[in-house]
């Protein structure tokens, strides 16, 4: 009798362990953190390395606290205040990869969240949604971007040297005086968006769509345009001696000097 209420206990076991490893098991699980960490953020701001998977922090003051190394896969902090917060290391992103037929995607919401001096570099930020959020002055060397929204977000004299930007949305955002040494734009859709007084020497926009861009006064040294749309782009004062356009496209208003 008490072999047979072992069997069944572990057989139990065992049903419950295939029914986690279901979809919605799975995603679940990704979206469920650790709510002793959330009170000690708000507490304390400092929380290194905490388990904020799922966390409402919409609108919440969190200015100049320590997330590193911390995981917000799901967590939406749209208007929230991260000025001068330190992200480096977080995790903002969990694919299911098709597990059982499952392609399940969880991302961070920074939607007009202000992040202004925020430090994100070495970051990877694959389609996270950073629509209307302002990033001026945002350390974002080396980040991982592709396929993210910054869809009309303001990143004047931010720092995006190196960055991928591969497929990323980028409409309507302002990157004026950025630093966009070596970024990579390549198939970033990026609408009527502003570059102007931008350094994006060796930096490549290859099959972009860039029309009603503006490169006003930007450093476009060793830039790759190949490929790209280039439609009702304005180049007045742009360095443009040695970027590289599309066969037979000449660009206007633009600046030959080094």
């Amino acid at each position: 009798m008490l072999k047979l209420k072992a069997l069944a206990a572990i057989a139990a076991i065992a049903c419950s362990a295939c029914a986690d490893d279901t979809c919605e098991g799975r995603v679940k699980a990704q979206r469920t953190g650790n709510p002793e960490h959330l009170k000690q953020l708000l507490q304390t701001k400092q929380c290194q390395g905490c388990d904020l998977r799922g966390a409402n922090l919409r609108g919440a003051n969190l200015m100049g606290a320590n997330l590193q190394g911390t995981s917000l896969i799901d967590a939406d902090l749209t208007n929230a205040n991260l000025q001068g917060a330190d992200l480096r290391g977080a995790t903002f992103y969990w694919h299911d990869g098709g597990h059982f037929g499952c392609r399940t995607t969880l991302v961070t919401k920074f939607v007009g969240a202000d992040l202004r001096q925020s430090n994100l570099s070495g970051t990877r930020l694959s389609a996270v949604i950073f629509l209307g959020a302002n990033l001026q002055q945002a350390n974002l060397m080396r980040t991982t971007l592709s396929g993210a929204d910054l869809n009309r977000a303001d990143l004047r004299e931010a720092n995006l040297s190196q960055a991928t930007l591969y497929k990323a949305l980028l409409n309507q955002a302002n990157f004026s005086q950025a630093l966009l040494v070596n970024a990579n734009f390549e198939q970033a859709v990026a609408l009527k968006t502003t570059f102007e007084q931008a350094d994006l020497t060796g930096a490549s926009f290859y099959e972009a769509h860039l029309r009603g861009a503006s490169f006003r006064q930007a450093n476009l040294s060793q830039t790759n345009l190949q490929a790209t749309d280039l439609r009702e782009v304005n180049w007045n004062a742009a360095k443009l001696s040695t970027a590289k356009f599309p066969r037979g496209f000449r660009p206007s208003n633009g600046s030959s000097s080094n």
